[in-house]
Parts: structure tokens; sequence; C-alpha cells
């Protein structure tokens, strides 16, 4: 079997891809790994795989560890439980809307300290979590050979 096989039949399913109308194509979003493995012009081996997938879990373990405390914080400054606000509160960046949220959920007005102090509870989550992609890029470009500021681009949506 030829080599180039697979990368051929990867490049053929990115064209069959495209030319299906747009309202498919939005719902037909390619995976990280695939958007890697198109980057770099090659499949990932399956050493590559293994090692890709150890580093993405360690990656989502880190990034749900940073939600976790981030929920914590806007427990202790609202006095909400952290179940009622991971079950109400949508994965977002922005302060003043996670604020306004805030607001809905406890039905009433944020006083200025409060809303000060989630803004700076925001603000140290959105840094950890680009301390997080940096990290990890680097580790995903040694495996993959993308560079880095590829990689950035490609990391799934995670409340940045």
């Amino acid at each position: 079997m030829n080599k180039r096989f697979p990368c051929l039949m990867f490049i053929c399913l990115l064209s069959i891809l495209c030319s299906f109308p747009s309202e498919l194509r939005a719902e037909t979003k390619l995976s990280f790994v695939a958007r890697l493995e198109f980057a770099r012009g090659k499949p990932l081996t399956l050493d590559e795989r293994i090692s890709f997938g150890k580093r993405k879990i360690e990656m989502e373990e880190e990034l749900n560890e940073a939600r976790a405390r981030f929920i914590g914080e806007l427990s202790r400054i609202t006095g909400l439980g952290t179940q009622t606000i991971t079950a109400n509160l949508p994965e977002e960046n922005d302060p003043d809307k996670i604020c306004s949220d805030l607001e809905d959920i406890t039905r009433k007005k944020l006083d200025v300290s409060e809303a000060r102090r989630i803004q700076n509870a925001a603000s140290a989550r959105k840094e950890k979590i680009l301390q997080i992609r940096k990290k990890y890029s680097a580790k995903f470009s040694e495996i993959t050979g993308v560079k880095k500021e590829v990689i950035m681009d490609y990391f799934p949506v995670y409340g940045l």
C-alpha cells in the first residue's frame, strides 16, 4: 500500500467536505487532531497519537482545574453553591457577561465590590487558560512538528 494513501484520503475528504453547502459545513467541524494533521500535511503516527492523547488529557485536566477554582471563587463571592453556578453559568470569558448571568441566577444586583472581585477572578482565569494553552502548544508542537502559533489558533474554544 502506498505510504501517501492516508494523506491522499484525508485531502479528498476535506475537498468533499468543502463542497457541501455552508449549512452542512458548519455542522461538520474538524477535530483538533484533524486540523493539526492537515496543518502538518500528514496523519499522526500511532506513537504520536498516543503521546498527543496523553498530553491532551493532561491539558484538559488543567483546564478543568482552572474552571473549578474559578467556580469556587464565584461561589465564595456570591454565596451560591458550586453546583448551581456550574449548572447555570455558561462557559464565558467576558467578566461583564458573567456578572450579568450571576445577577440573573441570584435575582439581585451585585455590589461594586462583588463585581470587581468577579472581574478579577475572570481575568485571572483567562490568564491561566492562556498559560495552559501556551504550555501545551509547545508540547503539541514537539509531537506534531506544527508551529506553536498555528496550534494556538487551532485550540478548541474553552472559555477564552
